[in-house]
């Protein structure tokens, strides 16, 4: 039987489960690290007219890869010195050359990388979605005040988000996450025309939504589910990723002319698997948000274990559409938590944890 590939970070939750399922199903993967400079097969590459080191067995024979994740550059924050800054991006863009160098290697692809990184572009997503018929909210991106401004005095009220969902990690160990926010007037007022200057920003009409839909999308077909906040409301539900208990997720069906117009929208954007936020109004309309061709899943199986999303995701994987009585043949993720390897991970960072402690005691009592 042929491997199946699997890209990603070394600790990604996604990533690990996937390939402990396909394991335990019989299905051999081999996990490429798309972050480091021993990424993904071997640093030394040779190609002259008689040799090809170019290329490698472990995509040459592969069923199908993923692309989970791809190395991004480092946030602005983080505190690299030159040299190791320099370094780094270079082993990234290493990382991203020879994975789009084997695209034409596997069969299939979840999803072909450059495709990915295309298809993660919000402004091509608004106007692409658009075109096929989804609605989209009236959208401003600027850097200009005066645009601004007048875009705030039409609508009253707006959404301010940024490009990317970035987190930043400052010397300190402190991690900042960027969340859609609310602007109102008062709150316009109080930034200077050099506030709005310093950052292209995505400004959006509100929309008054009674819920937010999660919709996963595996090819042909769709997954939605409506996510309901508890106790305090948070107009970006992601937040309550932090709270105990805040979220809850409820599947819902998704009209049968709306499903023809995503995945068709999805397919034109070259990907065959992505997540895509929708905002739902009173009147039951879904108004698209943006999609992320590397969007998370495993939050929905946690909340609604009878989803079977991970287990769903694990068939798409190894057959290239979904097939439910394949999905019998892979452990759910609440399985894997409760496997042996996750308890060994657990215990390993326990000690990590420990350890780190234990050298900043030292450094602090001899430094």
């Amino acid at each position: 039987m042929k491997q199946f590939l699997i890209m990603g970070q070394p600790g990604d939750l996604h990533a690990n489960y996937v390939s402990w399922a396909l394991g335990r199903a019989g299905y051999p993967t081999k996990f490429i690290n798309s972050s480091h400079e021993n990424c993904p097969t071997e640093t030394t590459l040779y190609l002259d007219e008689d040799r090809d080191e170019f290329t490698s067995a472990d995509w040459t024979e592969a069923e199908a890869a993923w692309c989970r994740r791809l190395p991004r550059p480092p946030g602005p924050d983080r505190s690299f010195g030159e040299d190791d800054g320099f370094t780094l991006v270079e082993e990234q863009r290493f990382a991203r050359w020879l994975i789009t160098l084997h695209e034409s290697g596997p069969p299939r692809w979840i999803n072909p990388p450059a495709a990915g990184l295309a298809a993660e572009n919000k402004l091509l997503q608004l106007r692409r979605a658009r075109s096929h018929g989804i609605r989209v909210p009236r959208t401003l991106i600027t850097a200009q005040a005066d645009r601004f401004r007048a875009f705030l005095k039409s609508e009253g009220t707006i959404v301010a988000k940024p490009l990317c969902g970035y987190s930043w990690e400052y010397a300190s160990g402190e991690t900042l996450t960027a969340f859609a926010n609310i602007v109102d007037a008062k709150r316009g007022a109080e930034l200077s025309d050099e506030d709005i200057a310093q950052c292209v920003t995505i400004y959006q009409e509100r929309i008054d939504k009674t819920a937010d839909v999660r919709m996963l999308i595996m090819g042909q077909d769709i997954f939605a589910y409506r996510i309901t906040q508890e106790g305090e409301q948070h107009f970006d539900f992601r937040i309550g990723f932090f709270q105990e208990n805040q979220l809850k997720y409820e599947p819902l069906p998704v009209p049968a002319s709306l499903k023809a117009k995503i995945t068709s929208f999805v397919a034109s954007m070259g990907v065959n698997f992505a997540s895509a936020d929708f905002a739902l109004t009173a009147r039951g309309e879904f108004v698209f948000l943006d999609l992320n061709p590397n969007g998370q899943w495993l939050f929905i199986d946690t909340g609604c274990p009878e989803a079977r999303i991970g287990q769903k995701f694990c068939s798409f994987f190894v057959k290239g559409n979904l097939d439910s009585s394949a999905e019998d043949l892979f452990p759910s993720f609440a399985e894997y938590l409760e496997s042996d390897v996750v308890k060994a991970s657990e215990e390993a960072f326990r000690r990590h944890s420990v350890s780190q402690v234990e050298l900043s005691t030292w450094k602090q009592k001899h430094g």
